[in-house]
This record gives structure tokens, sequence and C-alpha cells, in this order.
């Protein structure tokens, strides 16, 4: 009876609940609209905060260049940024930017680069992609689990795939907290890679920060020598 009782439970847990294409179409246009609408943070003292990781699949007959799965962290005020890796660190402000390379022990300084940085939050070609795909792409898969979780396929339409070599789109999205657990590109064939995968682990908007310092107060200390962390790096001025 233990074990009867045991796999109703997993069954339960793992079930699927099979939803109608419109419906999966318009939770992904619903959340690419709320995304769409985010502007700068409303005060000097707040941000935007997301953190991330990108996993890489390549096909085995690939013997090219292989990039390794990155954890990636954007912090984003209404005059300044943060965006980190493990190999590249990028701050900025409305007066300066600096392009850490950690590997190489180099800082680029350079002339601010704050409204790219903000048009990398608007994401606009990134959102007039995601509308034709969402407009034009098909429905493959599209299931509710019983933890309120949406997984949900979209395949691309001839034209997108030719210019991306992507054939389908996967995403996990939690309809509860209406947020995006994860996105699957899934790649053709022939393209060296197999899937790239997103998955999202925070994503926080209006988050207070008091602590914000300015991009050189980053980088330099008051005497105007680098931080104790960058001791050894060489610093290339392009201003």
């Amino acid at each position: 009876m233990k074990h009867i009782i045991m796999c109703l439970l997993l069954l339960a847990l793992f079930d699927t609940t099979t939803l109608k294409g419109q419906d999966c179409k318009a939770i992904l246009e619903d959340y690419r609209q709320k995304m769409a609408s985010i502007q700068a943070p409303d005060t000097e003292d707040r941000v935007h905060y997301l953190k991330y990781s990108v996993e890489l699949e390549y096909n085995d007959n690939w013997s090219g260049e292989k990039l390794d799965d990155q954890e990636i962290e954007f912090l984003l005020g209404n005059d300044f940024y943060l965006f980190q890796n493990q190999i590249v660190t990028k701050i900025g402000d409305e007066e300066n930017a600096y392009t850490i390379v950690h590997p190489e022990g180099l800082i680029l300084w350079n002339p601010s680069d704050l409204e790219l940085a903000q048009q990398v939050l608007r994401k606009q070609q990134f959102e007039t992609a995601q509308a034709v795909l969402l407009q034009e792409g098909t429905i493959e898969q599209c299931e509710s689990t019983p933890a309120g979780i949406n997984i949900i396929s979209v395949q691309l339409p001839e034209d997108m795939t030719r210019q991306s070599h992507i054939e389908s789109v996967s995403y996990r999205y939690d309809i509860n907290k209406e947020k995006m657990k994860e996105v699957k590109f899934h790649y053709e064939a022939n393209y060296p890679l197999v899937t790239s995968i997103l998955l999202f682990e925070k994503m926080q908007f209006n988050l207070y920060h008091n602590n914000l310092k300015s991009a050189y107060e980053s980088v330099f200390n008051s005497n105007g020598s680098l931080l104790a962390k960058y001791n050894g790096y060489q610093v290339i001025d392009n201003r």
C-alpha cells in the first residue's frame, strides 16, 4: 500500500494538463507586454536587477571554439549600470564607462555609454522579434503542471529560422509568480549549437539600493589608485 501511495504522489507531481495553443500564446504575449512596458527605475535610489545563467550545448561534431557556460548579473539605475560575468565587468554612469577584462588584467576607460545600457533594458529589437514570433510562430507544446509552471514550445516561421538558425523556442513560465524561469533555444541540425538555455534566478524591479557609487568610485579609491581587487591591472584610457 505504501508503494501505491508513493506512486500516486509521484504521478501527481509530474502530471501535466494540456492547454489550448491560443491560451499559451496569450500568456507569452501578456508577459512580453509587461516586460516591454518597463522603464528606468522610479527614483535615484532604486535599481533594476537581473541575475541569470547561460548554458550552451554544442554539436558533437563541432571542433571550433566553445564558450563556457556563464553566470551573469545586470544592475541598472537611473544614471548607473553594472554588468558582470566570470570574464568581464562593465561599469558605467553619465561620465565614465569601464570595461574590466579579468583574464587579461585590463581596464578600458571609455566615455560614457549609459544610453546604450538603457537601450539594453528597452531591448527594442528583441521585443520586435518576440512579437513576430508570437504572431507567426506555431505552438508545438502547451502544458501546465500542478505547480503552476507553464511549459510552452513555439516553432519559428521558416524565414526567422533562416536568419537566426533557431528552429524553436521553449519556455518555462511560473503563472502564479508571473515570472519566466527558463527560455531554451533549439538550433538547426547543422548549427554548432544544439541548444542554449537562459535560466533566470532573480529578476527584481525598483529594488531599493542605498549604496550606489559612481563608476569612478567603483574602480578607483579616493587617492586615484585602483581598488585593491584591481591591483596589478593595466588601465588603458580611451577617452
